[in-house]
């Protein structure tokens, strides 16, 4: 009997192993795609033999990676489903994959899931590709049903804060006959790729994956920065006919404030014109150093350290 442990690939804690082993086969957010239809089956084809991703994340999914960790420990404290890092193979074919959340066991010792999300909406309704992210895990481990686990924010960023105490969440049931159309479209796949397998990585996956998170958060902080200086612009504009002004709301605090005051300044052109004689000494001196600084000089060995990260022409990063 073929044990969940013996379907156990690669865990996400060694992230280059865990990228390569997912390169091979379709995984639940894969066949989310796949199964939308559109330009998605050629896009996830390229990236799989070329090893290249056309999207690596956003500022909302570098937030839902931020915030798992401490929904993953309230799904286990209220439902005891175990935080889980490892990709599966499906017993029937190892190249059908996931990453579930969570694997727990229910009162009858079936197997049970969890699948946790962040989002600025409400998620009563479960998105599509969410619903179908949760059939394949359900599939691929032998699971029953999928603890939805989920989290809404209010979108403030550069600091997003929930909006409750505490996750929302729903269970999720096996659906066979949704479950079937899913494996026909990732066979269908699986038979493109194995017509022109993928190509070995000639790169550190794992240095490019944090070199992608670097082009991520560089793109962010552009946007937040212009975002930042627009805002910033228009206050200054309001406040410019303004002596001094203070206001609260429950959110910020504005306050300007004009000062006038009286500094004591050097003047140069006075002290030149108070001693001449000493203004010329002075620049002399300063010469006559200079030139002793040059003609007495040492060989020593320096080094710098140069990185740079750059996007590659014709992926996109946001």
């Amino acid at each position: 009997m073929i044990t969940l442990e013996d379907r156990a690939i690669a865990s996400s804690e060694d992230r280059a192993v865990w990228l390569k082993a997912r390169r091979s086969g379709v995984t639940a957010t894969e066949i989310s795609k796949l199964e939308a239809g559109g330009a998605a089956f050629g896009r996830i084809l390229n990236e799989k033999r070329s090893g290249v991703e056309s999207f690596t994340g956003n500022r909302y999914t570098e937030y839902g990676k931020a915030r798992e960790e401490f929904i993953a420990a309230w799904v286990q404290e209220r439902f005891d489903i175990a935080p889980n890092k490892m990709l599966y193979g499906s017993e029937r074919n190892n190249l059908l994959m996931a990453t579930p959340d969570g694997i727990g066991s229910d009162f009858n010792g079936n197997l049970v899931l969890a699948e946790i999300k962040t989002s600025k909406n409400n998620l009563m309704k479960i998105p599509r590709d969410y619903y179908v992210q949760m059939l394949w895990q359900m599939y691929v481990m032998g699971a029953q049903r999928v603890l939805f686990a989920w989290e809404q924010h209010d979108d403030q960023w550069p600091d997003p804060q929930p909006l409750e105490d505490e996750p929302r969440f729903q269970w999720v049931e096996r659906d066979d006959t949704e479950i079937a159309r899913l494996i026909e479209i990732a066979d269908r796949f699986l038979e493109a790729l194995a017509a022109e397998p993928v190509t070995e990585v000639n790169y550190d996956l794992e240095l490019d994956e944090l070199a992608q998170e670097v082009l991520v958060h560089r793109e962010a902080e552009k946007v937040e920065a212009t975002a930042k200086g627009v805002a910033w612009s228009a206050l200054q504009a309001k406040l410019a006919t303004k002596a001094d002004y203070t206001q609260s709301s429950p959110y910020a605090k504005v306050t300007r404030s004009v000062t006038t005051t009286t500094v004591d300044e050097v003047d140069v052109d006075a002290a030149k014109a108070a001693a001449p004689d000493l203004f010329e000494k002075y620049e002399a001196i300063n010469k006559e150093w200079a030139d002793l600084l040059a003609l007495h000089k040492k060989k020593v060995l320096k080094s710098s350290t140069s990185l740079t990260v750059t996007a590659v022409k014709g992926t996109k990063n946001a």
